[in-house]
């Protein structure tokens, strides 16, 4: 998985924040959290959404609805 971390912050070096959002969630997802309501909630627990709302999460994964 540091490979991924690698390419995730040399696509987005300008943004941390958001290097950091896309990590988690890749971990996240390897770990097995596959619901857009408990990978929401993971990530406003450490502090990388401003709220655990699942419509955020399916954002970060450019879902065309």
């Amino acid at each position: 998985m540091s490979c991924v971390s690698g390419l995730i912050g040399e696509v987005f070096e300008e943004e941390r924040k958001l290097t950091r959002l896309y990590d988690a969630t890749l971990r996240l997802i390897a770990l097995g959290y596959w619901s857009s309501r408990d990978l929401a909630q993971r990530l406003y627990d450490a502090g990388l959404l401003e709220r655990a709302e699942p419509g955020v999460v399916t954002g970060i994964f450019g879902s065309d609805g």
